[in-house]
């Protein structure tokens, strides 16, 4: 058994949720096929907490190698959803598609983009499909242009001759002017994944040549809110006058309205003007002050520190509005 392997690469997720402790996002699943390609390949995998690993015994092997290793990833934390930023995923009908095919620039040395924007986003979203890649009224009527996800065309006609039955993959397609990514299962998967990472062993290695070792760095955005202190407690109407301060920047940027809640009747509630990131970790930059337009002396610290929000109570009150907001009880 090869006892010398060397580090070539990792893939790492970050998420601007986490502050205080390093993400364990997901759970990583290799199919058998992957396994097997790995082993000719002569690689190994070593998994950490947000990531993993790759270790080769003999680097050459992969220089000519075009076919993708497959990565299933499975979202761990229930709440993922709930604090992460990706639009319309529904993770019923979609999946986060991520290449190392894709040329984007460097982040920093060694550390390379495998999404287009900043974070994972629209562009990474793709249409689970099972099966069969197109219905049969798209392949008759709707001349649809289709590519795989290196970037190959393929023809309808290449796609009817074999039933429909494509490699597993991504392929974009341009249907009468609409575009849409759809992630093709050609079998039945006992649960589809939530993730797929495509690892190209010739991209791999390319990328090695000038960066040693790579860092394929995969990042995801926190969800923004607005803020809703939401005070429930009776003791807090005795106060005429109140505010939420910003200590960090001597301001006070919430507005203060009303709020009917069955069985309390209207209580006090207090929104952020603007929505804020969610964070695993919160300094306590938010206080309740009595009199906040008074001089200085005449302010008395009600609440020295309000909680934060978090990732359980965030809700949609309007499916046409674009705000989000975060309820915290007080």
């Amino acid at each position: 058994m090869q006892d010398n392997f060397l580090h070539i690469g990792t893939i790492q997720f970050y998420h601007e949720y986490f502050v205080k402790n390093e993400p364990y996002l997901f759970d990583m699943r290799v199919q058998n096929e992957t396994n097997k390609d790995l082993l000719n390949l002569n690689i190994i995998l070593k998994p950490f907490d947000s990531g993993f690993h790759i270790l080769a015994g003999d680097i050459d092997l992969l220089e000519n190698e075009w076919k993708p290793l497959k990565f299933h990833f499975f979202i761990r934390d229930p709440l993922f959803l709930s604090y992460t930023e990706l639009g319309d995923f529904s993770p019923q009908k979609n999946l986060i598609f991520l290449s190392n095919r894709l040329d984007f620039s460097s982040i920093n040395g060694n550390v390379l983009k495998t999404h287009e924007e900043d974070f994972v986003g629209k562009s990474n979203i793709s249409i689970i499909h099972s099966g069969k890649l197109l219905t049969e009224d798209e392949i008759r009527d709707q001349d649809p242009k289709i590519a795989d996800e290196a970037g190959n065309s393929i023809t309808v006609t290449q796609i009817d001759n074999q039933n429909n039955i494509l490699n597993e993959g991504n392929y974009s397609i341009s249907l009468n002017s609409n575009n849409n990514n759809r992630y093709l299962f050609p079998k039945a998967f006992f649960k589809l994944p939530n993730l797929v990472f495509s690892l190209y062993p010739d991209k791999l290695f390319e990328h090695y040549q000038s960066n040693k070792p790579v860092l394929y760095q995969v990042k995801f955005k926190s969800l923004s809110t607005k803020w809703r202190y939401i005070f429930t407690d009776p003791s807090f109407k005795k106060f005429a006058s109140l505010g939420i301060k910003d200590i960090k920047k001597d301001s006070y940027p919430f507005i203060e309205k009303d709020l009917l809640l069955n069985g309390l009747g209207t209580v006090r509630l207090f929104e952020s003007k603007e929505s804020i990131k969610l964070k695993d970790s919160y300094s306590g930059d938010f206080q309740l002050i009595e009199n906040p337009d008074s001089e200085p002396k005449k302010r008395n610290i009600i609440l020295k520190t309000l909680p934060s929000a978090s990732p359980d109570l965030i809700y949609h009150e309007d499916s046409s509005s674009k705000d989000i907001y975060s309820h915290i009880f007080i």
